[in-house]
Parts: C-alpha cells; sequence; structure tokens
C-alpha cells in the first residue's frame, strides 16, 4: 500500500463577513470540526485550482486527486487535532500554520496515524476564507503496514518487561535465522550474539528464571520500513523505573518478516548509549 494513500490536508470550509484575523481562526476550528465529519464535503469547499502538497512524497495534487484521498478516509473512523497554531491574516490573504495528528482507525483494528508540520494559504473570496494551497511536512507517519509493524515491536517489549513469555515469544519468528545482537549476551553465553537454534535455546533458558522488570519503556526517534514481506525499524529505547529515571538506554535496531500473512521479529541489534 503506498503511503499516499491515505495522506490528506485538513481540508476547510471557511465562512465569515469580514476578513479579521479573529474571523479566519474562527472559521479554520470550524473546518477541523467540519472535516472530521465529512472530509469528502470539506474538499468541495476548497479552490478549483487547489495544490495540495503531501508530506510523505512532495507530490503535487490537484483538488480532484485531493477529494479521491478524502474518500478514502470515510473506510474508518479518523480524527485530526492541532497543535501550535499561529494565524496570520493580511487584506484578502491568510496563512495558517500548525502540527496536525490524525489518526484513522479501520474496521479490521488497525490504527494509522500522521504527524506532520503544515502551511496553508487562504483568500478571501465570495464573502469566504477559502483554502488555495496545502503543504504538509512530514514529522512521524504510522501507516499500514508500518503501524502493523510497530505493534510488533511495542508488544514484544512490553510483554518481555511483564515477564509473558507466551506472548514474548509470539512475535519472534521461529526460523534458522533469527539473531540478537546484544553485548549483554556476554554474561550469558559469552558472546555478544546468538542466532538460531541457539538463540531459541538461550530464550528457552531465559525465561527459566526471567522475572517482571517493573519497568517500561519509552521510544524516540523510531523510524520504519517495509519492502514487501520485510521491514525494518530503528529507534531509541528508554527503560525507565517507577519514579521516572532512567534504568537502561539503548539504540535498537528490529528486522521483521510476514511469516503466514504475519510480522514476526528475525533479528534484533541492541547499542547502549
Amino acid at each position: 500500500m503506498k503511503k499516499g494513500s491515505f495522506i490528506i490536508a485538513l481540508l476547510f470550509s471557511l465562512a465569515g463577513s469580514t476578513y479579521a484575523q479573529t474571523d479566519l481562526k474562527a472559521a479554520f476550528e470550524k473546518g477541523t470540526q467540519n472535516f472530521n465529519n465529512d472530509p469528502v464535503a470539506e474538499v468541495q469547499t476548497m479552490a478549483d485550482n487547489l495544490r495540495f502538497v503531501g508530506g510523505e512524497d512532495g507530490a503535487v495534487r490537484t483538488k480532484a486527486q485531493t477529494a479521491q484521498i478524502a474518500t478514502r478516509l470515510n473506510a474508518g473512523k479518523h480524527q485530526t487535532q492541532i497543535t501550535d497554531l499561529n494565524i496570520r491574516q493580511s487584506g484578502t490573504l491568510g496563512v495558517a500554520t500548525g502540527v496536525r495528528n490524525q489518526s484513522l482507525n479501520l474496521p479490521n483494528g488497525m490504527v494509522m496515524t500522521w504527524k506532520d508540520a503544515f502551511t496553508y494559504i487562504f483568500e478571501w473570496k465570495n464573502n469566504n476564507w477559502v483554502i488555495t494551497d496545502l503543504h504538509h511536512t512530514k514529522i512521524d507517519y504510522q501507516t499500514g503496514e508500518e503501524a502493523a509493524v510497530r505493534q510488533v515491536i511495542d508488544t514484544e517489549t512490553k510483554a518481555y518487561h511483564e515477564a509473558n513469555l507466551a506472548v514474548w515469544g509470539s512475535n519472534w519468528a521461529t526460523t534458522p535465522y533469527i539473531e540478537r545482537q546484544d553485548e549483554k549476551l556476554r554474561k550469558m553465553a559469552n558472546t555478544p550474539y546468538l542466532k538460531g537454534q541457539a538463540l531459541q535455546k538461550g530464550y528457552e533458558e531465559f525465561g527459566k528464571t526471567h522475572k517482571p522488570t517493573g519497568l517500561s519503556s519509552v521510544v524516540s526517534d523510531y523510524e520504519s520500513h517495509v519492502m514487501g514481506n520485510m521491514a525494518w525499524a530503528t529507534f531509541t529505547q528508554e527503560d525507565r523505573k517507577a519514579d521516572g529515571t532512567v534504568a537502561q538506554k539503548q539504540r535498537t535496531l528490529r528486522i521483521l518478516e510476514r511469516i503466514n500473512g504475519q510480522w514476526k521479529i528475525v533479528m534484533t541489534s541492541l547499542t547502549g548509549f
């Protein structure tokens, strides 16, 4: 699935009797609500020569192409929130900038999210503020398979901290080429890595004594890519105690393979800070 399939700007129907800045802000907020209720209808309020620059690929889309993307949002329940909003207006022109956080919950339980910086340009036409240009700059997108990959990683990590060995193991593949690279393995196996049957046996022995850690993980600088049946993700993970202090901090690489339709971890590499 192409990332651009679900990426859409907030499209606002803007109305007011004057073009004072306060009216532009009120119209912007009303448009956000209207977009959440009916994105396709909001597209139709845009200028006929609309230009939408998508944050995922930088492609320039027409009003008709933007409307097609909006139609796909109706496949599930979606919600948009705006932060860091800044609105400027001079005469018949207006500009809004900020950060957009959008989520889409699909019927199959998959959740897709987008976070990007935006710039919207408005023109006062026929007693209404009308959007003529939309520009998104990607901050973080979790769409389709990327969201599924992230869910596996988060579930496996949480199960490890809770010592839920069944769930922890179910997120790993059982293929002969699984591998773990971790300096902490030196204490257990006198080697910085284990793979294949040696790793499976190591996990079995570890599970006999593993107890809940009492830690929770905070992930930052996360990035993932999917190509066919393979995916990889990199991120920084802090494991924190109940009082918020950091017990350990690591840079992590995870490689996953889609096996029988399910994403499974086949390799992890950990580098301590």
